[in-house]
Order: structure tokens, then sequence, then C-alpha cells
């Protein structure tokens, strides 16, 4: 199912592959549903892989990237294919994507197993990273301007998460919601304390 992907993932060196980033960024979503807009949404959770990414208390992060690879090329393309089909939303319909930006190699594997134009998927990850939670609205933003040479977009979030869990939504968006990126300095130390500036 990983299309040669797996090769290519093996052949990194494990502090690499099993190594967890973190993005450090913050973002915030509201949705108000309004009468005839359109707006469908899904989850999926595969409980018995919940080891695939997971914390110990005192002891740090662990993550099986293979089989969180595994997960995004297996399940997370498959659900976006399905989500589209119970809903019968067909591509022109849509006008962006926009998914979690956890690395390359899995966004790539999703178009191409999903089978997308890639002109439509939205990133962010070459200029900012793995942004974690954040990415998805990170990424709105960061293509605002493209978004926004239309009033009214319809777009499909996806994103994936421990569990592990994949979602998508789908909405009608007013494109003058969609706010610029602000960057500063201000940050929060390990301990989620503010600290002031860097």
């Amino acid at each position: 199912p990983c299309n040669g992907l797996c090769d290519e993932y093996s052949a990194l060196p494990e502090n690499v592959k099993n190594g967890i980033l973190f993005g450090s960024a913050g973002a915030v979503l509201a949705l108000a549903v309004v009468e005839e807009a359109c707006v469908k949404s899904n989850t999926i959770s595969n409980g018995h892989e919940f080891n695939a990414i997971y914390r110990e208390f005192g002891r740090g992060t662990y993550m099986e990237a293979s089989q969180v690879l595994d997960f995004d090329n297996r399940v997370f393309a498959k659900s976006i294919v399905e989500f589209r089909q119970q809903f019968k939303i067909e591509d022109d319909k849509i006008d962006f994507y926009l998914f979690n930006q956890s690395q390359r190699l899995i966004l790539d594997a999703i178009i191409e197993e999903a089978g997308l134009e890639k002109e439509k998927v939205l990133e962010s990850l070459s200029k900012f990273a793995n942004t974690s939670a954040a990415s998805l609205i990170l990424t709105a933003c960061f293509n605002r301007e493209l978004i926004q040479e239309k009033e009214m977009v319809n777009i499909m979030f996806a994103a994936t998460g421990s569990g592990l869990t994949c979602g998508e939504v789908y909405a009608e968006i007013d494109t003058n919601t969609i706010f610029s990126i602000v960057e500063t300095d201000e940050h929060y130390d390990e301990y989620k304390h503010p600290c002031g500036a860097l």
C-alpha cells in the first residue's frame, strides 16, 4: 500500500524515522453554520493502534513512525476518497484541500493515493515545517491571497492524529474570514508558562 514509499522511508536513519517534530504555533478556527451553507464532516478512529503515538508521564513521547506512515497511506487517503463518495462531492466542487502539514512524504502519498489534483492541495510545510494542530488554519492563512481570489470557496479540511484517528470537514467558507498570519517572538517554556520575547 505504500507504492515504494516504505522502501524510501525504511532507508532513513532511526533517529529521523522515529523522531517527533514539535511545532510552535497556535491557531483558532471558528465555524458558524449558516442556513443553506454546506458543511459535511466525518471522523475515523482506529483505537487498536493507540500505541503508534503516545506520551508517558515523565518519560517523553514515543512515535512508531512506520505505523503512522502506513495508517496515513492505508486509511487516511482511503477515508478522503470515501468521504467524497459518501457525500457525493465531485472534485469540481472542491476549490482547495487543506491537510495537516506533518511531512512531505505523507502529503505526496495522500495526493497520489487519493488521486487528487496537486494544484488544489495547499501547503505551508515548506515555510513553517510541522506545525501540528495549528497546520490546517496556518495553511489557510498562509495561502490567503490565493484563497481570496474568490468571495466564497469550498474547502475540504482533513487531518490525522493520535489514536490513530483521521477526520474530514467539507465546508463553504467566506474568504473574508481568513486572516493574515501574525508572527511574534512571544513563546512558552517547556512548562507552558509565558516567557516573553525570545
